[in-house]
């Protein structure tokens, strides 16, 4: 069967991440790609709030959460995508990389 791939973007505190948590459970052990739960795990750890970090840790969650999506891809399991309003050009770069897989 073929994965689905659901994509979440819009302004903070719009509701995505509790969207999200509803698709979870109706999808095969999806990948869930979230900078946001990468910098809440970065600010318990460093035990500082994501705010404190957040401009700080962005690129990294990013990067980190891009070489994950990959992983996702090539496994072609589900993948919830949930990102504060990335620009068009990188939600645009996201559907073509899940296009291209498939």
């Amino acid at each position: 069967m073929k994965p689905t791939a659901i994509i979440f973007s819009g302004i903070p505190c719009m509701g995505k991440s509790t969207v999200r948590s509803r698709f979870v459970e109706t999808l095969d052990d999806p990948f869930v790609f979230s900078t946001d739960d990468y910098i809440d795990e970065m600010a318990m750890q460093l035990d500082t709030t994501y705010d404190a970090i957040f401009w700080d840790t962005i690129k990294e969650a990013t990067k980190h959460m891009r070489g994950l999506l990959s992983e996702a891809i090539e496994q072609k399991r589900d993948l919830l995508y949930d990102q504060t309003t990335p620009t068009m050009k990188v939600r645009k770069g996201i559907v073509h990389r899940l296009t291209m897989a498939g």
